[in-house]
């Protein structure tokens, strides 16, 4: 859809959707508003229409149809987009506090910068979104795809993850603290200096993860996978790998003090320069693995 200039005299914002106006300068924004949710209700489809900066909160816009829609920095808090079309629309520096995006399709969508702290997305498909410098603490993607998504210094913290769908992730020095991503897929996601500090990556699959760096002190990897996974100088101190799959794990120069291995699979695991001190088992036997330069006992 075309942008077209605000009317106002002296205005150098664009219109926006049904309007002849900015949004600072509609002249009846209730009855914008509610024109708006009549017609997502009959069904219109809004495909690159232009929304930046309205007001579209608490509105009930379910099933609406604005792929490729502008969204830069609109106020959607509590707003329900859930069965929404919402492919390539763009959210950046959007306000989108407890929104509903349930089951919803933002493939592609930017939320680069975006407020999506306390969103429910559970179920949403965000393949390949732009989630950059994000907020999505304590949001809802339990089931959610993030299949290749770019969340580089994104914030998740108390977020729940759980069978949400990471692989090949790019989520860099992002914010994991406490989320719950039991069953999630994580396989060939950049964790690098992400901080999953008590997070629950329970039965979650990290095979081939780069978790280089991460700071994952008491997470819990119990029955996961991580063969063939990278943390190395990762710091996994009171770190729960119960029962996880280490094998051919590259935890070159990571801390695992106090970190609890019972059960894992550590064939051909590299230890190199790790430290392993205070293990459970405390008889762990690591004969068979590299720990060349290993440190075993304080001091």
């Amino acid at each position: 859809m075309s942008q077209t200039p605000c009317r106002q005299s002296g205005c150098y914002f664009n219109a926006v959707a049904e309007s002849d106006f900015c949004w600072q300068h509609v002249p009846d924004k209730a009855a914008y508003r509610a024109h708006i949710s009549e017609r997502v209700r009959a069904g219109h489809d809004f495909a690159g229409a232009v929304f930046t900066r309205v007001n579209l909160a608490g509105l009930d816009l379910s099933g609406g149809r604005f792929a490729g829609g502008n969204f830069v920095a609109a106020y959607l808090k509590g707003t329900n987009l859930s069965r929404s079309e919402l492919a390539r629309a763009d959210f950046r520096r959007a306000n989108l506090t407890d929104v509903v995006l349930d089951e919803s399709v933002l493939s592609e969508a930017s939320f680069e910068g975006a407020l999506l702290d306390g969103a429910s997305l559970q179920r949403a498909r965000l393949d390949e979104a732009v989630l950059t410098h994000a907020n999505l603490s304590f949001a809802d993607l339990s089931g959610a795809s993030l299949e290749r998504a770019q969340a580089q210094h994104a914030v998740l913290i108390g977020a729940n993850l759980e069978a949400a769908d990471l692989s090949e992730a790019v989520l860099a020095f992002a914010n994991f603290k406490g989320v719950h991503a039991r069953g999630c897929r994580t396989e060939l996601a950049v964790l690098g200096g992400a901080r999953l500090f008590e997070a629950d990556f329970s039965e979650a699959d990290l095979n081939r993860a780069n978790l280089v760096g991460a700071d994952a002190r008491g997470a819990k990897f119990t029955r996961a996978n991580l063969y063939f996974a990278r943390p190395g100088s990762a710091n996994f101190a009171g770190a729960d790998f119960r029962d996880a799959n280490l094998e051919r794990a590259i935890c070159r120069e990571a801390d695992l003090t106090g970190a609890d291995l019972t059960g894992a699979q550590l064939k051909g695991a590299v230890f190199e320069r790790a430290r392993l001190v205070r293990l459970t088992p405390a008889d762990l036997d690591l004969s068979g693995n590299n720990t060349n330069g290993a440190e075993f006992e304080e001091g």
